[in-house]
């Protein structure tokens, strides 16, 4: 039990310096002594200034250290309290003097009505390590790194050095005074995870660098056969949770986790490291490198081999596994332009996306030959396409450039195939796409986001049976987003929604930042759900976290639209600004749309015909196959199939596609979508309108081919779409009866989502749209809409 004379509180942390141990309410953080000792001296202060030098003078009274100790012993016991260090609630940092406790705090006698749990045996105390620091000259200069090889090299020497200790957990370690207690493990110490390192710059700006130096220790660590390291994703999506390292070592189920801090001051880069103990918290090894980088790579080699020597035996072997063939030498400033730019492409909203190209861009006009840059380049410039940001159809040549050229110049970089995948998906090549993600995955064995894909490329290429190798994927990195989002995007394909909407909710708690997720779950709530009022309310919130996407804005007010009314006048300002500002498919189609509504169905023909005469029109999300329909309905309404023909002819590649290789199977070509399949359902009404019968029956043999085939094998898998797309084709068929049932089963699976456009003004229902069943269908899907409608408007 803990000596109560020096327990004290701090605001509604009980705070026990025996034992090492912050508690509040049922959460418990065992902290090092340094940390404590740091506490108690910042409590004893009573909310006055202590200096750096009092710190060194009174915590590390015995040991040599330099303020690097200071800082990662602050960051910890901020980490420890879930304080933000730029709005701080419990340390604060005052410039050039020192840091105060802001925090209230109350000895433990005047909280007597309040018995805090202290039974039970306590956990014995961790051993303090030493921290060792390679002194150099100090600077007088700013910041100026002539290189990053550098950091490699202290990456490499970090590696070497926790392999060792991975391996040899009970050598005794030389440079601490005294060895860690050893315990039995339970979580497996083969299995390691790299905590992103803590920023300790002055500003607290350089986040992207101390992520660097984790990415490459991560990188280093997972060449070493037989250790298997913790992906990326699932390490960093810690940050910030206020773990204790037993906890992280239960959510990731490793044995062994790395911390540290980087701080970069002038020409001087210190890094610490530190291995703990993930079944007790026990540190095993810390040590602190300070170098001075000009000319770095006249002693890089040096400091590889003296700790290789420095090491056992046995683990010689080991070496070529950590430390790069060549030492990259590259600029270093360009290096810094590259982690800004994968930080941006991860918040990977438009403006982030937007400026990832540019950073990567610089970054390649100072190192031209950097393969990395190249690569994430190529995937940046994909992202502008898939998410809508840019319709800019060059950047998929451009894309392709970047990739040949990283190709070339690293040809065993498995990211750069990933990459390749991708465009590969873009270009419409299912099978190549499958090779270059089994490429990617030979060449980098744990990336788990390329398994995931190869799943979805599988499954959309052929319908096989892939859930496995989301399983895996899963397994082994559980905190990555991306998986899970494309995990529900491989649910929804199988009709199994409710697991979908619950897949891509877990990639939005993991990524909270990425408003993406939040749209993919509005679209499941309005298109598989038919929950329209719910897709709205979540793409309000989206929006809110990107307002430079005006996408976001555009689709909720289709669900406005769907209901029969308008968004709030706010977003419609913001709607009108981007219209003024950029030419954007989704704007016609809501003014095409909102005169469907009104039963002006000539104005809204017109207003989806005008965006086509645009340049640089910004088509994304289907918009482009939606205005085709609204255009080509409308002209077949009005009894004029050869100007509806044309204009299909003109702006609708699949039908192109079909008019000049009718012999081609429309199965064939990657990942059919199924609105560029109705546009062919247009053109087989227009062909029968025009008694073109036999090229009305090859394209019907074929539609109806595809359609029961995918029918048949995914009988209890269809969606409301299916049922609608099966209709559409009974309906020009001339089986009434059969299009209605298969109506009704559409609206009955949940399809409302811009239901005036597909059922209410659909040419192909024209036959059908007086009988009694199709009118009760309407005013069934009316009554719902207004039902929605005031339970979205009501207080």
């Amino acid at each position: 039990m803990s000596n109560k004379s020096n327990v004290f509180w701090i605001a509604d942390w009980l705070v026990e310096p025996d034992l090492v141990r912050l508690s509040a309410g049922d959460k418990q953080v065992t902290i090092r002594p340094k940390e404590m000792d740091l506490l108690v001296l910042l409590a004893e202060a009573n909310g006055e200034v202590v200096t750096t030098q009092d710190i060194l003078d009174k915590v590390w009274r015995d040991t040599a250290v330099n303020n690097d100790s200071i800082y990662y012993a602050l960051s910890q016991l901020r980490k420890a309290f879930g304080d933000n260090r730029q709005q701080p609630a419990f340390i604060e940092t005052i410039p050039k003097r020192g840091y105060r406790l802001l925090a209230q705090v109350r000895s433990f006698s005047d909280e007597s009505d309040v018995t805090p749990d202290l039974s039970g045996k306590p956990d014995e105390l961790p051993i303090e390590s030493e921290e060792n620091s390679f002194q150099t000259a100090q600077p007088n200069s700013k910041f100026s790194i002539k290189t990053w090889g550098s950091v490699i090299v202290l990456v490499a020497s970090i590696s070497l050095l926790l392999v060792k200790l991975i391996e040899f957990p009970s050598h005794k370690n030389s440079q601490a005074n005294s060895p860690a207690p050893q315990s039995k493990s339970i979580l497996p110490f083969n299995a390691i995870a790299v905590m992103p390192f803590d920023d300790l710059s002055i500003e607290g700006d350089q986040t992207y660098f101390s992520n660097g130096i984790s990415d490459e220790l991560m990188n280093q660590l997972a060449r070493v056969k037989g250790l298997k390291v913790t992906a990326r994703t699932s390490a960093y999506s810690l940050k910030n949770k206020s773990l204790s390292v037993p906890e992280i070592g239960k959510a990731l189920n490793v044995g062994a986790v790395v911390e540290g801090s980087v701080r970069l001051d002038g020409q001087i880069l210190r890094v610490t490291a530190q291995l703990i103990d993930a079944n007790n918290g026990y540190q095993l090894w810390s040590k602190t490198y300070q170098r001075e980088l000009n000319n770095i790579f006249n002693i890089q080699d040096e400091i590889s081999r003296s700790i290789v020597s420095a090491l056992l035996p046995e683990l010689s072997n080991k070496a070529d596994q950590l430390r790069p063939k060549s030492i990259p030498q590259l600029n270093t400033q360009a290096y810094l332009l590259y982690l800004k730019g994968l930080d941006a492409v991860k918040i990977n909203t438009h403006q982030a996306l937007e400026q990832s190209v540019e950073f990567f861009s610089t970054a390649l006009e100072i190192e031209p030959g950097f393969a990395n840059a190249l690569t994430e380049l190529a995937f940046a410039k994909l992202l502008l396409l898939e998410t809508g940001a840019s319709n800019d159809s060059g950047l998929r040549d451009q894309a392709k450039a970047h990739l040949d050229e990283a190709k070339r110049l690293s040809p065993k970089n498995g990211r750069i195939y990933s990459v390749l995948a991708k465009h590969s998906f873009f270009e419409n090549e299912p099978e190549n796409c499958a090779a270059l993600f089994r490429k990617a995955l030979e060449l980098s064995p744990n990336d788990s986001e390329s398994k995931a894909q190869l799943a979805m490329v599988l499954y959309a290429n052929n319908k096989s049976n892939s859930e496995h190798l989301f399983y895996e994927a899963i397994k082994e990195d559980p905190f990555n987003d991306t998986i899970r989002l494309m995990y529900g995007h491989y649910l929804v394909k199988r009709g199994r929604i409710t697991e979908a909407l619950e897949s891509i909710q877990r990639a939005s708690e993991i990524n909270p930042r990425n408003p993406n997720h939040l749209w993919r779950i509005a679209q499941l709530y309005m298109n598989q759900r038919g929950n329209i009022q719910q897709g709205i309310k979540v793409l309000e919130t989206a929006a809110k976290m990107d307002r430079n996407d005006p996408e976001l804005l555009y689709f909720m007010q289709l669900g406005y639209l769907t209901l029969g009314t308008l968004a709030p006048q706010e977003d419609l300002a913001i709607l009108n600004h981007q219209k003024s500002t950029m030419i954007n498919a989704f704007g016609a189609l809501i003014e095409s749309l909102y005169y469907l509504n009104h039963g002006r169905e000539a104005e809204a023909m017109e207003a989806a015909k005008s965006i086509f005469d645009e340049d640089n029109v910004r088509f994304s999300h289907g918009s482009r196959e939606l205005l085709i329909r609204i255009v080509t309905n409308q002209l077949l309404w009005l009894n004029k199939p050869l100007e509806a023909e044309q204009f299909l002819l003109t702006y609708s590649p699949e039908v192109r596609r079909f008019k000049d290789s009718p012999e081609l199977s429309i199965s064939k070509g990657a990942f059919p979508k199924k609105l560029r399949l109705r546009s062919l359902l247009s053109y087989a009404n227009i062909l029968k309108m025009l008694n073109k019968n036999d090229e009305y029956l090859a394209l019907m043999n074929q539609m109806e081919t595809v359609n029961l085939s995918y029918q048949r094998r995914h009988r209890d898998q269809l969606k409301a779409r299916d049922y609608l797309i099966e209709a559409e084709l009974l309906a020009i068929q001339g089986d009434n009866n059969g299009a209605l049932e298969m109506l009704e089963k559409s609206v009955n699976k949940g399809f409302r989502f811009i239901w005036q456009l597909d059922i209410l003004n659909n040419n192909a229902f024209r036959k059908i749209n007086q009988e009694t069943r199709f009118e009760q269908l309407i005013e069934y899907i009316q009554k719902d809409m207004q039902q929605q409608k005031l339970a979205l408007l009501s207080p």
